[in-house]
């Protein structure tokens, strides 16, 4: 069964992107305290390595809102993402989901 997604909620879609980039830039901090130690001109990485998420989630929040809000104008016009859906009947039966066919 194809499905079709014709709205994505800008909001959300700014949350999850902000806190995605968030998250991973996370993982360069390390890098930033290490360069801070080491004194000198890496002093100035250090810092940007540091504030790094911060300016990365902000980022990634604004573009996620634009991208959401451009898929909903295009998708409004030509028609959303199709993906395929396959229910798998006893899977259903055991979590209590009436399986109706049309």
């Amino acid at each position: 069964m194809k499905q079709q997604i014709t709205h994505i909620s800008v909001q959300q879609a700014g949350k999850l992107c902000g806190l995605i980039y968030f998250f991973l830039t996370c993982l360069i901090v390390p890098v930033g305290v290490v360069s801070l130690l080491a004194g000198g001109k890496d002093r100035i990485m250090g810092l940007i390595f540091l504030f790094a998420p911060l300016m990365y989630g902000t980022a990634g929040y604004l573009m996620g809102l634009f991208m959401a809000f451009i898929y909903n104008l295009v998708a409004r016009h030509f028609g959303g993402l199709e993906y395929t859906v396959h229910i798998v009947e006893s899977e259903a039966r055991e979590n209590g989901v009436d399986i109706i066919v049309q």
